[in-house]
């Protein structure tokens, strides 16, 4: 069932690591937008973005399947804090003072 949140829907709800996210999405000017939050604020970095093709069909086919496949990809990035990890990684080659 989804619900609204304001301009966005929730898709999803699901707890990780001991909190509580949203999987929201939004639909503007022909591109999906979907991020995960944590209460009212983003959960991590990402975001994840479809720009559909302006030919009609392709809207419809495309963006059904493709929104679920980056919900899932949402869900494991927060199950699975590769955001997290990723900072740290990026943090571990500064200090060395690789760009």
């Amino acid at each position: 069932m989804l619900k609204t949140w304001g301009k966005a829907m929730v898709l999803e709800t699901f707890a990780a690591n001991g909190k509580q996210y949203d999987i929201r999405l939004w639909f503007s000017r022909g591109e999906y937008v979907i991020r995960v939050f944590h209460g009212d604020h983003p959960a991590n970095g990402y975001s994840y973005l479809i720009a559909l093709n302006p030919h009609p069909d392709l809207k419809i086919l495309a963006g059904q399947d493709m929104v679920k496949e980056l919900t899932m990809v949402a869900k494991g990035d927060v199950e699975q804090q590769r955001y997290e990890k990723l900072v740290e990684a990026l943090k571990a080659i500064r200090q060395y003072g690789v760009d």
